[in-house]
């Protein structure tokens, strides 16, 4: 006897879905990036920051539910030669900046698109030496992306907008707003 054919087609297994990178969890990590932007001194001026460079730390712990991320971040940076043009012994864009930034994004398999609203606080000097140190605060807003190369390990880039403002320490009353751009390459361990 000859094995009959079945005319049923074959059962074909179905592909393994793709768990989505679970984003959720503490993380922590390095930043580097470029700054400048504008200052207005009320009552004197307006005037333009050369671009300078920023190094800094920062960490957060974020939440997923589905595709949507969300969650906190709190970044310090430090500045170095943005300088007023045309008056490099006079201001610089800051030595130090705090950031708290809400985040909340889009997971698209490893790649995260978020924006950050947060609050600021930063300071400059008026002269490299470390003369009088203005301190400036105010609403942070951007967007950033995210890639994550494995469970621990995440890089990407963030372009965050700073308006600030501060009265003079020299006891004048004159008071000055900054708006401080920065785009920034980032590198973070989750836990």
């Amino acid at each position: 006897d000859e094995p009959q054919q079945s005319d049923a087609p074959a059962q074909v297994a179905p592909a393994p879905v793709q768990a989505m990178p679970d984003w959720a969890g503490a993380y922590g990590g390095l930043s580097f990036g470029t700054i400048a932007g504008d200052l207005d001194l009320r009552n004197f001026g307006d005037f333009t920051f050369e671009d300078g460079t920023m190094t800094g730390l920062f960490g957060g712990y974020l939440f997923q539910n589905g595709s949507w991320v969300y969650g906190g971040e709190l970044a310090f940076a430090n500045v170095q030669d943005a300088w007023l043009v045309g008056f490099t012994d006079i201001a610089g864009a800051g030595d130090q900046m705090l950031d708290l930034k809400g985040r909340i994004g889009y997971a698209a398999g490893d790649v995260l698109v978020y924006g950050v609203l947060g609050y600021s606080m930063g300071s400059y000097d008026e002269t490299p030496s470390g003369g009088n140190e203005w301190d400036m605060d105010g609403l942070n807003y951007g967007l950033g992306l995210d890639y994550r190369v494995n469970d621990r390990v995440s890089v990407g880039v963030e372009y965050l907008i700073r308006d600030l403002e501060g009265e003079n320490p020299d006891g004048f009353g004159q008071t000055g707003a900054a708006e401080l751009d920065s785009l920034s390459l980032r590198a973070a361990f989750n836990f």
